[in-house]
């Protein structure tokens, strides 16, 4: 394929799927959530202690850290209060907790990994 329509042929592409998936969303019926007690969660876990596989790479400077300081937390939240929408945000940076107040707040979960 060109360079030059492989440029567009790749955001239609994407645009495509995302009519396709919120079509198949508008056949379902609409979410709830279930929870007694409406408020927003907000989880934490190390990565080293939900996978032992989990390494550390010094050279990198990717280290867990101490059990004092861990560096490996894994943040995940979601507010029940807040009609849901389905859908998921995954956050590839340093944990930002009013920014997963803010997507909470649309009706979207959010989650950090490690």
């Amino acid at each position: 394929m060109p360079e030059s329509l492989s440029r567009i042929a790749r955001p239609v592409a994407s645009a495509l799927f995302f009519v396709v998936a919120l079509s198949s969303r508008a056949q379902q019926p609409p979410l709830k959530f279930n929870d007694p007690a409406p408020k927003q969660h907000h989880l934490t876990a190390r990565a080293s202690k939900l996978d032992p596989r989990a390494r550390e790479y010094p050279k990198i400077d990717f280290v867990f850290g101490t059990d004092k300081k861990p560096a490996d937390i894994q943040h995940a939240s979601v507010d029940t209060r807040v009609k849901p929408r389905g859908q998921l945000v995954i956050w590839l940076m340093r944990h930002n907790e009013g920014l997963f107040n803010r997507l909470n707040s649309y009706g979207l979960h959010a989650i950090q990994p490690h």
